[in-house]
């Protein structure tokens, strides 16, 4: 049986939730501890998280001086995100393939997690991909380059280590270039 071509639409909600209790403030909070010490972004630089599900990253960016927004698709997940952030959090429902957005509205855009490789095809999925495991990190920094990001640095963990073939992350961190 194949699955719908937009199965993400519906899939986001409770059993979404029920399959990742573990992904908790505590590794949200080391998530954008490591962005804003390697990105850098301008103190009070309006940041996008894409994908931002129950905002637990948008609640950390605001709380460093951001004028986060979260976007994600889920009514289901931004409701929790509305439960838990109250009013401090600005969520916008949307699809990331067409953002609500003027351009250069934001000064940084995070994406933690898997928001990528869930679409019909691979210009839909804008060169990202699920499954980012099968890439060596040579071959991400190459898609990222190949659409105007430059990697500026690797990261194993959320500790800010080194990528190893036992790292449990490969984080990349970049610039428009």
């Amino acid at each position: 049986m194949t699955a719908p071509a937009e199965w993400f639409r519906d899939w986001f909600g409770d059993a979404y939730l029920s399959l990742y209790p573990h992904r908790d403030q505590v590794e949200a909070g080391a998530g954008v501890s490591l962005f804003l010490r390697k990105a850098a972004p301008a103190q009070g630089c309006p940041v996008l998280d894409l994908g931002c599900g129950v905002g637990r990253h948008v609640g950390f960016l605001n709380e460093a001086g951001h004028l986060s927004v979260g976007l994600d698709l889920s009514a289901r997940l931004l409701l929790e995100a509305r439960r838990v952030l109250g009013s401090s959090g600005r969520l916008v429902r949307g699809d990331m393939r067409r953002l609500p957005f003027r351009k250069e509205s934001f000064g940084a855009v995070v994406n933690f997690f898997t928001s990528f490789g869930y679409f019909a095809s691979p210009g839909e999925d804008r060169v990202y991909f699920e499954r980012v495991r099968m890439y060596e990190p040579d071959q991400l920094s190459a898609m990222l380059d190949a659409h105007g990001l430059v990697t500026t640095a690797r990261f194993g963990d959320y500790d800010g280590s080194s990528v190893v073939a036992s790292s449990p992350r490969l984080l990349l961190v970049g610039r428009a270039g």
